[in-house]
């Protein structure tokens, strides 16, 4: 007795739930600007972003995130931590904090929950973080959190790529074990600095 059309309209509203209920997607890129040297890997974060805007149908215009970033920085001083936001819609948002030095030497726990390996998410740096956000808070005497997958391979940290320095040689995790291609990791890899293993 079903028609077509009802059905279709019953789709359409169970489908709200999901608008409604979901936090929506934002795209983030955290960077460092110094007087004098600007951003630095500006463009290796804005390529990230635009690569994951076309993976989640994201409209991702270049001149305008520029803008965003100009704006963001222009009568401020000092070291800085820049986060640039882009939403579904299409829409830039940047703030700016006094960038903290970091420790001279890192404290860290390995998390006892695994990520796993085939989660398309972990390639990309969203807003969605909350499993992130409450590791880091069990451990709050810690610098970092590091992950493991599913198979037991470390993979990375809760705001870093990891690397290891082995028999005089720098190794990072592969992406396919769940890891987020940082921009440092990526500066590294493609200058021959450091291997994936």
């Amino acid at each position: 007795d079903s028609r077509p059309s009802s059905e279709y309209d019953e789709c359409l509203l169970k489908a709200r739930y999901y608008e409604t209920a979901r936090k929506p997607l934002e795209l983030i890129e955290t960077m460092r600007h110094s007087p004098g040297q600007g951003f630095l890997r500006r463009n290796l974060h804005l390529a990230r972003m635009e690569k994951s805007a076309a993976v989640f149908d994201i409209t991702f215009d270049r001149a305008m995130a520029l803008n965003a970033l100009e704006n963001a920085v222009g009568r401020t001083s000092g070291n800085l931590r820049v986060r640039l936001t882009l939403d579904e819609s299409g829409s830039f948002g940047c703030s700016v904090a006094a960038l903290q030095g970091a420790p001279g030497s890192w404290t860290y726990a390995i998390s006892p929950t695994a990520v796993g390996s085939t989660d398309a998410l972990l390639r990309h740096k969203t807003n969605w973080r909350e499993f992130y956000e409450a590791e880091v808070a069990r451990y709050p005497d810690c610098d970092e959190v590091l992950f493991v997958n599913e198979r037991g391979a470390l993979t990375e940290g809760s705001r870093t790529n990891i690397f290891v320095r082995k028999d005089g040689r720098l190794l990072t995790p592969p992406l396919h074990e769940g890891v987020l291609d940082g921009c440092l990791r990526r500066e590294i890899i493609d200058a021959g600095q450091c291997i994936e293993a």
